[in-house]
């Protein structure tokens, strides 16, 4: 089942909504976003896939710091 869940990352302002398919193995899993609900002036442009990607990279780098 497709499943759409709302992220709120610690490091910014934006709000992705984004859909994940439950039936696929956890690490097999592709994350793909469906809307921004906000988007922050760090994370500009229509290229949600790059935006998603770039917000994703800032969380992720922000986390192992």
């Amino acid at each position: 089942m497709i499943r759409t869940t709302r992220w709120y990352p610690d490091t910014c302002d934006c709000i992705v909504e984004y859909q994940w398919d439950d039936n696929v193995p956890e690490a097999m899993r592709e994350h793909r976003i469906s809307r921004m609900v906000a988007q922050c002036a760090e994370h500009p442009g229509d290229d949600l896939m790059a935006v998603f990607a770039a917000i994703v990279a800032t969380n992720k780098a922000a986390a192992s710091a």
